[in-house]
């Protein structure tokens, strides 16, 4: 008798393949949330030495979190006791929305949400969905990251037109150590606190992305299988979709919120600088004037591409649906048989 493991070989570099997919995915937001501290995890170490690196961790996080929220909040009282303008108010809304997207990635680690992603769909799916589209899932990875990059470097470039310009002007561009420590201590806390927001894209993008593609190489097998007919090849699907399904489920609330954030954060901040007092002067006028423009085109694209991640989403999860149903509807009688040739 002559043993044949080429099944078992395909499936075993298939789930390599996967394993290697998502270890790719994840690993640009995993070292880009260790250059921040965030990466903490719940689970304390037993040996003595990682003890002490985990707790001078735990410090930096703590120390790092107190001068982002002090900074934020004396960003704010500035606000409350100088001139009132929808662009300044803009820009303190960008700065909650960095805190945000930092507390989600210390929630997202602390809780080891990028482990169990990856050990859900292992457990769940042959992944040929994921490795089908790999290209495409790290292109939108490193996309979401970029874009990300992009809006901190627009918000960094208003902060010191708003902030920082009139400081020197008023010194007439000579800047001597008083000045600069003003103005380089605040900066180097505020780049910290905005290089969360490109991290936290990243998460929410290739997490939902990754499920998607799942969902999509179902619904592909499904209309290329000539035995759907058959009872139990439809439960077969049925089950490897309920188990995407489930995985999906268990993130579900995690990056809805997330999302409805976002999309809080972005509304808001268009609508101080629709309705937000202009400026006085006819030359900072017509400075902000461009800001306001652009800070609300460039909130209303953030909408547009969470609107279009959920209806991605949304499409790939009810498309199955909508392909049972065509299969309930044909002609075509489900049998409980399964034929050995089709």
């Amino acid at each position: 008798m002559q043993l044949n493991f080429s099944t078992y070989e395909a499936a075993l570099a298939l789930q390599t393949s996967l394993n290697q997919q998502l270890g790719a995915l994840k690993k640009p937001s995993s070292v880009l949330s260790t250059l921040i501290f965030v990466k903490l995890r719940r689970s304390f170490p037993i040996q003595w030495y990682k003890r002490l690196l985990y707790c001078i961790h735990a410090f930096l996080l703590i120390i790092l979190s107190f001068l982002f929220i002090a900074s934020t909040v004396y960003d704010a009282s500035r606000f409350l006791f100088t001139q009132v303008t929808g662009v300044r108010l803009a820009l303190i809304i960008f700065r909650l929305h960095a805190n945000f997207c930092f507390a989600c990635l210390f929630f997202w680690y602390f809780n080891s949400g990028d482990i169990k992603l990856k050990e859900y769909i292992l457990n769940s799916s042959n992944g040929i969905g994921i490795v089908k589209e790999q290209r495409k899932l790290r292109s939108c990875n490193w996309l979401a990251i970029i874009y990300g990059s992009l809006r901190i470097a627009l918000y960094l470039f208003f902060h010191g037109v708003i902030y920082y310009l009139p400081e020197i002007r008023n010194q007439e561009y000579k800047i001597d150590k008083e000045v600069a420590m003003r103005i380089i201590a605040p900066s180097i806390i505020l780049i910290l606190q905005f290089f969360a927001v490109p991290v936290f894209y990243s998460i929410c993008v290739y997490p939902l992305l990754s499920l998607a593609a799942e969902f999509r190489a179902i619904v592909g097998d499904f209309n290329n299988d000539e035995n759907v007919y058959q009872l139990p090849v439809v439960r077969h699907y049925l089950y490897a979709h309920f188990q995407i399904l489930q995985v999906f489920i268990k993130f579900r609330s995690f990056f809805s919120h997330a999302i409805s954030g976002f999309i809080v954060c972005a509304f808001v901040s268009s609508f101080s600088i629709l309705i937000g007092p202009s400026e006085t002067t006819d030359t900072e006028s017509q400075i902000y004037k461009v800001l306001r423009i652009v800070i609300f085109i460039e909130n209303i694209g953030l909408i547009f591409i969470l609107g279009q991640i959920g209806i991605t989403i949304k499409e790939a999860i009810m498309e199955f649906a909508e392909q049972l149903m065509l299969l309930l509807a044909s002609n075509r009688v489900l049998q409980e048989e399964v034929n050995s040739f089709s």
